[in-house]
């Protein structure tokens, strides 16, 4: 087991070092993960249940690789992976667990993604949503609003007047690269990166 130093140099490592994608993969028995959300305190939000366990491997093609995500079923072991589904014209939304090491959601194509709160246990807001979709103003102040809805509501227990921490929104990115959101903890506090490909270029920036 890598110390944190490692850990944190070698995902970083990896996401640069190849094409690396983000893929759901439902196995015999699995159901979808978005079914084990909540309808949420405000209009057209989804809560993810906190701690929801998952496991990853990684598929090769190449140059280009796949985390893929799975249900972590039976009696296994918590490895502290975490994924945060998403569904069309909802916000989802979840609060990273104690035990949590790795988040994940995606894939993007033109959702929102968002993380407030205190940095060693925030909350992941990922949000999507078909109003006004061919206005890029007008359809992200839509995807905004819900996170912002949800925080005014404090959800899950965040302090009064909590503001989005971090974000990536869909045009700083959309329509030059497709990619997906990951955090880790670092020091006991988490971080966030958007990873993206494109044009055969890696893009790899932190949000949070």
């Amino acid at each position: 087991m890598p110390d944190e130093t490692g850990f944190v140099n070698g995902i970083l490592n990896f996401m640069q070092s190849a094409r690396v994608q983000l893929a759901y993969m439902g196995g015999p028995g699995q159901a979808a993960p978005i079914s084990l959300c909540t309808p949420g305190p405000v209009a057209r939000t989804l809560a993810f249940p906190t701690g929801t366990k998952f496991k990853m491997r990684i598929t090769k093609d190449g140059i280009a690789k796949t985390i893929v995500i799975e249900s972590n079923t039976g009696s296994m072991v918590d490895n502290g992976v975490r994924y945060l589904p998403w569904q069309p014209d909802r916000c989802t939304y979840t609060r990273l667990d104690p035990a949590a090491k790795l988040i994940f959601t995606g894939p993007l194509t033109g959702c929102n993604v968002y993380v407030a709160g205190p940095r060693d246990a925030p909350v992941l807001f990922h949000t999507n949503s078909n109003t006004n979709a061919d206005d890029y103003d007008a359809n992200n102040n839509d995807k905004q609003s819900m996170a912002l809805n949800l925080l005014a509501a404090n959800v899950l227990g965040l302090a009064n007047n909590t503001g989005i921490g971090g974000r990536l929104e869909r045009r700083t990115y959309s329509g030059n690269y497709l990619g997906f959101v990951f955090g880790f903890k670092q020091g006991g506090n988490w971080v966030f990166y958007f990873n993206g490909i494109g044009d055969g270029i890696t893009r790899l920036s932190r949000i949070f």
